[in-house]
């Protein structure tokens, strides 16, 4: 499948933050169908966050993301070193991994990110 569209699919990771959490499981078992939705990303977790979290990353991007013609799969960290590296080694297995930073802007965020 040719992919044109500029689908990116956070749900896996943003499904965290719901009162319904997404778990590691599910979020592993969506990849495939939504590689065949043709989803262009697919956001895996927060690889830092905990050992489930890396765990899923590495899980879809050993399966799906080792497809033909995958979908990029990604996964979010803090622009710090350590957590860079860590979503580095669990998108590392796909065929086109990518790492998607942020830094926090709330005064609340910025004093728990930067330790």
């Amino acid at each position: 499948m040719k992919r044109k569209s500029a689908l990116d699919d956070v749900h896996a990771q943003a499904g965290k933050q719901s009162h319904r959490h997404f778990c590691h499981g599910p979020r592993r078992a969506a990849g495939p169908g939504l590689s065949r939705l043709g989803v262009d990303v697919i956001e895996g977790g927060f690889p830092v966050s905990s050992l489930g979290d890396f765990e899923a990353v590495k899980t879809i991007a050993k399966t799906v993301g080792r497809q033909a013609d995958p979908p990029e799969i990604c996964g979010l960290c803090r622009c710090v070193k350590g957590d860079i590296e860590t979503c580095g080694e669990a998108v590392k297995p796909a065929k086109r991994p990518r790492i998607h930073t942020f830094i926090a802007t709330s005064d609340i965020h910025w004093n728990i990110s930067s330790g």
